[in-house]
This record gives structure tokens, sequence and C-alpha cells, in this order.
């Protein structure tokens, strides 16, 4: 029989701590995705209320209103997808809503952007083009972004380059 420095009366007194660890650690995983369906709600409800405002504006002829708008939308997609993880269905979604919402105002930026594939190994790169205005042929950044950043959030790291007479092409890398 196993020994212990506790009297039989001792042991008997409160709950053994696997007991209690395992209830601290539920109650953690619980508060969790309580918190994180709720910022995931925050992140979609912010996020599609840029998208109205976007589609309305370019529906109306705002063209960079609707852009700004619609590449804001799209950020607050892909941050919010990253708390749907226990929710493969959702994150997919708001992945697909972040892509439709940059996709839609690319070519209103100033200057403006275009989507644009590269060949690789047998199947297609997404990739986010955008050139300086007023340069025929300019240098070209390439940006390949890769973990959990995409192409579709990299319009602010792009803005200094082009203000510089730089394009910059962003792809995400295979996989």
């Amino acid at each position: 029989t196993p020994t212990s420095p506790m009297a039989p009366s001792q042991m008997r007194a409160g709950p053994k701590i696997e007991a209690c660890h395992s209830t601290a650690t539920l109650w953690i995983w619980r508060s969790r995705t309580t918190i994180c369906r709720s910022r995931t709600t925050a992140w979609s409800t912010r996020a599609a209320i840029h998208e109205d405002m976007g589609r309305s504006a370019l529906a109306d002829g705002y063209n960079l209103s609707a852009a700004e708008h619609l590449k804001t939308a799209a950020i607050c997609y892909h941050f919010g997808k990253f708390l749907f993880m226990h929710d493969v269905a959702q994150m997919r979604i708001a992945h697909d809503k972040a892509i439709d919402c940059h996709r839609t105002g690319l070519p209103h930026l100033r200057p403006p952007g275009e989507r644009v594939e590269i060949p690789y190994e047998g199947t297609m790169l997404k990739a986010n083009l955008r050139k300086p205005t007023g340069i025929d042929n300019p240098p070209v950044l390439i940006m390949c972004v890769g973990l959990d950043s995409t192409k579709e959030e990299m319009d602010a790291y792009v803005e200094p380059f082009l203000a510089r007479g730089i394009a910059a092409l962003a792809f995400d890398g295979p996989g």
C-alpha cells in the first residue's frame, strides 16, 4: 500500500490536486472560448459595418472611400478569423470574406492594385500587385508573407514603397 505523510483523515478533507487542476483547466478553457467567441463576434461585426459602407460607397461612385472601407473590412475579417480556431467552417467564411473585400477594393485604391497569379509547381499563387503612379518600369519589391500573415494585410507596408516609386507584389506562400 502506498504511504503518505498525511493521515487518512487529512487526505479525505479536500479534493485531490488532479481534480482541482482538471476543474481549473476546464474553467480556463470555457472562459477563453467565451472570450474568443465574443471577440470574434466583435471583429466580424466591425468588419460587416465597413463592408456595408464600402459596398454602398462603391455603388454610389465613391471609389476611394469604398476601397478604404473594404480594406478595413478585410483586415477585421482577417484578424477575427484567428479566434475561430474552435470552428473551422466559420474561420473559412471569415477568410473568404477577407479576400473578397480586399479583392473588390484593390482596383479602387490609390494607386490601384490588381490581382495576379504566379505559376508555381502545378498550381497558381495568388498575388496583389500595386505600382506607383506615373512610373513606367518601376523596381518591384517582392513580399512573400508567411505564417499567419496574408497578402491582404500588406497594404500598410506597401504604401511607403509606392510613395518612393517602388512597385510591390505581395503573395502568400504555397500551403
